[in-house]
């Protein structure tokens, strides 16, 4: 068995390329991540030179010329982006429950420094640490069987290159679809942390009462999200 046969065994899928091949470069770029780009030497061992040169080249062009279309193609599936929590404060006002954890998954583009999308928070994913009462939050008052998710989806929001800024947008929640807005820390171009209030009875929810306390109407949602 030759070198070229044990590199076949390999269970990676693997191009060998010689000079006339080298165009097979481009296809491989795309799946980047699980093939392996292989030079195959003349019968001496040696690599020829113009063939080496070439194959660099039209890698960096291929690189070049799908980098933008590759990136929009990414940016447009749905993917996990970020973390969700909750604040409800109590009434009376001295107990504030808390919930963290959400998953934030969505789909979204960033054009001409202004951002839209769409953006789910799992509903089911939340926590507040006490296990029977997440099946309080999530059974009677959210519906989550029913209404698993909460969507908020903004359109052409500007953005600063950092900073602060304000946002509107729609949110659907518990079957309802309301107008949305609140503001936003932007930092280093691409990390999010959004603030905005829920009025739960605008979306049908009834405020919630654990052992004799109730919350406000309003609760304080916070989004933190990383969009490249």
């Amino acid at each position: 068995m030759n070198k070229s046969d044990e590199i076949a065994k390999n269970t990676t899928p693997e191009i060998y390329l010689t000079g006339s091949e080298c165009g097979l470069l481009s296809l491989a770029l795309i799946y980047r991540s699980t093939w392996t780009i292989i030079l195959e030497p003349n019968k001496d061992g040696a690599f020829p030179m113009k063939t080496f040169l070439f194959a660099l080249t039209l890698l960096c062009t291929a690189s070049h010329c799908i980098a933008n279309d590759l990136e929009k193609i990414i940016r447009n599936l749905e993917s996990e982006l970020g973390t969700a929590k909750f604040e409800a404060v109590g009434n009376p006002g001295f107990l504030t429950i808390e919930g963290d954890k959400g998953s934030v998954t969505g789909k979204y583009s960033k054009a001409g420094g202004k951002l839209s999308g769409s953006f789910d928070i799992d509903l089911n994913s939340f926590s507040t640490d006490m296990e029977l009462r997440d099946e309080h939050m999530k059974t009677k008052y959210l519906e989550t069987k029913k209404y698993p998710k909460a969507t908020l989806t903004v359109e052409n929001i500007v953005l600063p290159k950092d900073g602060y800024f304000k946002f509107s947008g729609k949110l659907q929640l518990h079957g309802k679809t309301n107008p949305a807005s609140g503001d936003c820390l932007l930092k280093e171009a691409v990390n999010f942390e959004c603030k905005f209030k829920v009025a739960l009875t605008d979306y049908g929810i009834a405020i919630p009462e654990w052992k004799g306390v109730t919350v406000a109407k309003d609760v304080n949602i916070v989004v933190r999200v990383a969009l490249k």
